[in-house]
């Protein structure tokens, strides 16, 4: 093991008490009762494209995949919205450059760190007021600025 760098296995680790069992717990717990298929694998479909195809700005990579997961997760949900993320994270493989190890590990990090953005941002929209599925923006703005 480096100092300097987390070991592989210790950051699978990590990824393992984590990602799989919160997967779980969402996947059983937040699925919606109705989900279109087409919408499911078109949502996939652009998310894998948006981490394939980033922007290069001053070199570093961009990704658009928020703009997919939005409205995956304001239809359906948090558990769609976290399958779709982990699709995105599979993407980043292919750009990815560098050893296989390196792949892996930059894996883990992207799933894990995309995971925890999933469930801070349904808690925040939980918290403001928001509701999956609903279309009435106007009474969700007026909670966010406190109305």
């Amino acid at each position: 093991m480096s100092d300097k760098n987390w070991s592989t296995a210790s950051q699978f680790i990590i990824w393992f008490l984590i990602v799989p069992p919160g997967m779980f717990y969402f996947l059983s717990n937040q699925m919606p009762e109705e989900l279109n298929i087409s919408y499911l694998f078109l949502f996939i479909i652009f998310s894998m494209l948006t981490t394939l195809f980033p922007i290069k700005l001053k070199g570093d990579p961009i990704t658009l995949v928020m703009w997919v997961t939005i409205p995956a997760f304001l239809l359906y949900g948090i558990a769609i919205e976290m399958i779709i993320m982990q699709f995105a994270a599979i993407a980043i493989l292919f750009v990815s450059k560098g050893t296989i190890q390196n792949k892996i590990q930059r894996f883990l990090i992207n799933s894990l760190m995309m995971f925890l953005l999933s469930i801070v941002s349904a808690g925040a929209f939980y918290l403001v007021g928001g509701q999956v599925g609903s279309t009435d923006f106007w009474s969700l703005s007026y909670r966010g600025f406190g109305l």
